[in-house]
Parts: C-alpha cells; sequence; structure tokens
C-alpha cells in the first residue's frame, strides 16, 4: 500500500521497487531515454532544471511512459489537479479513490507544466546549485518536499548514473548505452548473412534484404565505419535510421553502409514484435527503411511496440 503521507504537491506515484521494474523493462528505459531526452534538454536551458533530473522523475513517475497516467493522460511527472488547474482531467485511484490528475494533449505539455511547478518558491534555492549537480537537487527535491519517501534522492542518482542520463547536462556530450544495448540484433533469432566482396573496406561486409551492412567492433563509432566504407558520416546515420546523432554503435550491432529498401523483398509478409523490440530493432534486422515502414503501420517515429503486435513489412498488394 501507498503511504498516504505522500500526497503531497506532486504525487509520486511510488510502489515498492521489486512491483515497479516488473511494471516496464529496461528496454521500456532506452526507449524512454531515446525519445524525451531532446525535452528534457529543452527545459534544461528555459527553466535551469538539470536533463538527468527531469529524465530520471519522469522514468521513475511514469513507468518509463508506460503507466497509465502516462499513457491515458500525457502525464509523466503524476501532477495533481489542485485548484488552479481549468485544464482536462483524469481521474484514477492513488493516495484516495478517484484522485484528480492533471491530463494533457502531449508529453511536451506535462514536460513544460513540469518545469514550471519547479520553479515555485519552494524550490528555489535548488537553482543556485551548479548545473550539472545531479545529486545535489536529487537531495534538494527531498529537502524541499518534493516527496516524503526517504529513497527518493536514491532512485533518482541511480537511475542517472546506471543510465548515464548525466550526459544530457552537459551540451555536445555523447550519449553510449551503458549495458546490453536495445539495439543489437539477436542472430540466434533472425540468424547472420553470409559475406558478401566489397572493395572499399578491409572489415568484414554482409548484405541483408540487397542492402550492405558491417558489425560494430568495440569501441567503434560511425565515424570510424563512415571513414573505413568510404562514405560521409551523415549518410551512415541516415542509412541507420538513428533517432539522436549523441548515439554511437555498440559492440554487435549491425550498421548499415548503404541505403536499405524501403519493405522486405524476401517473402516475408510481417514480424510479430517480442517483448524486447523497438521499430528499429525490427527495420534493421530485416534491412527495411524505417519511414517506410512506419507508413504503411500508420505508426509514429518513436512509437512503443508492444509484445504480440503484428508489424508489415510490405505494402499490402491486395
Amino acid at each position: 500500500m501507498m503511504n498516504k503521507k505522500w500526497g503531497l504537491p506532486l504525487c509520486m506515484l511510488w510502489l515498492c521497487i521489486s512491483s515497479l521494474h516488473a511494471q516496464y523493462t529496461e528496454n521500456d528505459i532506452y526507449i524512454y531515454i531515446e525519445k524525451y531526452h531532446s525535452l528534457a534538454e529543452q527545459k534544461m536551458q528555459t527553466h535551469g532544471i538539470p536533463a538527468s533530473i527531469t529524465l530520471a522523475q519522469g522514468i521513475l513517475e511514469s513507468a518509463a511512459g508506460t503507466s497509465d497516467l502516462a499513457v491515458k493522460a500525457n502525464n509523466h511527472f503524476g501532477i495533481k489537479c489542485h485548484s488552479q488547474w481549468q485544464g482536462e482531467r483524469y481521474y484514477k485511484t492513488d493516495d484516495a479513490e478517484n484522485e484528480c490528475f492533471r491530463k494533457y494533449k502531449s508529453v511536451e505539455e506535462s514536460y513544460n507544466d513540469h518545469s514550471d511547478f519547479l520553479k515555485a518558491k519552494r524550490y528555489e534555492r535548488l537553482f543556485s546549485l551548479p548545473p550539472a549537480d545531479y545529486k545535489g537537487w536529487a537531495e534538494g527535491l527531498k529537502a524541499c518536499g518534493y516527496a516524503t519517501n526517504p529513497k527518493y534522492p536514491e532512485r533518482l542518482i541511480t537511475l542517472i548514473e546506471k543510465y548515464r542520463l548525466d550526459t544530457f547536462d552537459h551540451s555536445g556530450g555523447t550519449y553510449t548505452s551503458p549495458v546490453a544495448p536495445v539495439f543489437v540484433l539477436d542472430t540466434s533469432r533472425s540468424g547472420m548473412p553470409k559475406a558478401v566482396s566489397y572493395p572499399y573496406t578491409k572489415r568484414t561486409v554482409y548484405a541483408n534484404n540487397g542492402s550492405y551492412f558491417v558489425v560494430a567492433q568495440k569501441g567503434d563509432s560511425y565515424l570510424n565505419i563512415a571513414i573505413d566504407v568510404q562514405q560521409p558520416l551523415f549518410r551512415i546515420r541516415k542509412y541507420n535510421d538513428l533517432l539522436t546523432n549523441r548515439y554511437e554503435p555498440v559492440e554487435g550491432e549491425w550498421v548499415y553502409i548503404e541505403k536499405k529498401p524501403k519493405f522486405s523483398a524476401d517473402y516475408r509478409e510481417h514480424v510479430v514484435v517480442s517483448d524486447t523490440e523497438t521499430l528499429r530493432d525490427i527495420c534493421q534486422r530485416y534491412g527495411c527503411k524505417m519511414s517506410s515502414i512506419m507508413t504503411i503501420n500508420q505508426l509514429e517515429r518513436n512509437t512503443l511496440l508492444k509484445k504480440g503486435q503484428v508489424i508489415l513489412l510490405q505494402r499490402n498488394t491486395h
């Protein structure tokens, strides 16, 4: 049961740590970081709140964007209505039955409201901290009454350090996944294509769905690969449907060195999503252009796929 004393100005959606992890996966966290880091950085620029703190709070309080409140009300920070709220409302049981939460038209609106909330006088002293002092911010939020959970600072700091969210507190920093990456393909499921002859690099080159790719080595970068295969860096990034320029390949990742076809040409009409896959994973494995797969499946660029969902890989010609 949630401690009713935790119903302070911001509802903290707290659960015990074991049930929290059961609700969403590490893959969901990576997707959340990828989708919303730019919003957090934007709020850092306009409001002075460390991007790492905003991201950690968003992950923790919205179950990495998978909670009912996040999905149905775009509310990623658990903000309740309070008397001054004039917008749409969403009701759910939290500290008490049928409580009123703010409902937003978009996730961006939720981030804006969260940043405005932290500009209240009670949090004023936090803004005297160095911009990159995420530990000070985590402890300060607790001290200012943001949450009564004694482990609140520890949970924020753990998320920030495990997932290197503090990278986003520094302009121009490069974000690299700190643990097993989302985008390394499981060759036990899809099989490894055979090597082909390719005269412009010493790397081993493979073909998949008619497009050539190489396998990233430990410590590799897209720039190194671009130089090795004699291609401009921007093209390598484009060929691989990168969602942000801050990511670098991790060991084992398939990196395409030429344009992928729009659709699958190997008579595979669709794929059923596993519980750890992203749309980019699927497009990389089957060598399809992500924008084309998005179009035929009517998906947004960062849509969170669900286990068992069917993704078309070919345009329906019937």
